[in-house]
């Protein structure tokens, strides 16, 4: 199987193969690795995220309230505040928009 492998990959660590096909020249990808570099103390904390949204809501508003606000279910509203799942970054816009509070301290809690 001939492997494809594109400019600066082997940084990034993607890379490409697929099976040759009987005309010569005429490649198909098939299929597609990623490969995730070890960058220690890059990982997002989605515990401390969701801790930070919980704050953001605090005790005058109910789960189901600020849901609606952000367009979402209560309970993936719940998920992101237990760490369960990770904010896309159109909730993340919205939970600024809402809040005042920069994305960045809503993601690594420093202003």
């Amino acid at each position: 199987m001939p492997e494809f492998v594109f400019p600066g990959s082997h940084q990034s660590g993607i890379k490409i193969g697929g099976p040759r096909l009987h005309s010569p020249g005429n490649y198909y990808i098939t299929t597609v690795t990623i490969r995730k570099k070890n960058t220690p103390g890059v990982e997002p904390d989605f515990r401390a995220i969701g801790k930070r949204i919980r704050q953001i809501r605090g005790f005058e508003m109910r789960q189901i309230e600020l849901a609606k606000a952000l367009g979402i279910t209560q309970a993936q509203l719940s998920k992101y505040e237990r760490g369960q799942n990770a904010p896309t970054i159109e909730i993340l816009l919205k939970l600024k928009k809402l809040s005042g509070k920069s994305v960045d301290w809503i993601v690594t809690g420093e202003s």
